[in-house]
């Protein structure tokens, strides 16, 4: 993508997670990123939205097992194209304003 002679990387592929040869740490850290990455699309949250959020993922993050395996797997990837598509909507507005008041 090209946002007026800037170029924008692709998005870097995720490394997927084997259900046979995943390690806690990898499993916790796939389910940190949606979590946080979550976080971003939902925006500041109060106590009790927060606490909500936090135990809506609870049960994730202790065992993996197939299906949320296969199913961060395609999340993950997903969460973080859409992260940076929003990143260029944003960098883009800025461009445009900034362009509209120098005109």
């Amino acid at each position: 993508m090209e946002l007026i002679g800037e170029k924008i990387p692709a998005a870097k592929s995720v490394l997927f997670l084997d259900i046979n040869k995943i390690t806690a740490a990898r499993w916790d850290g796939a389910v940190s990123a949606a979590m946080e990455g979550m976080r971003m699309v939902y925006g500041p949250m109060n106590q009790e939205q927060e606490k909500e959020f936090t135990d809506a993922w609870a049960p994730l993050r202790q065992t993996p097992f197939k299906e949320a395996v296969d199913y961060l797997n395609k999340f993950n990837p997903l969460l973080g194209e859409f992260l940076i598509y929003r990143a260029v909507v944003v960098q883009a507005e800025q461009l445009l304003e900034e362009a509209v008041m120098n005109a």
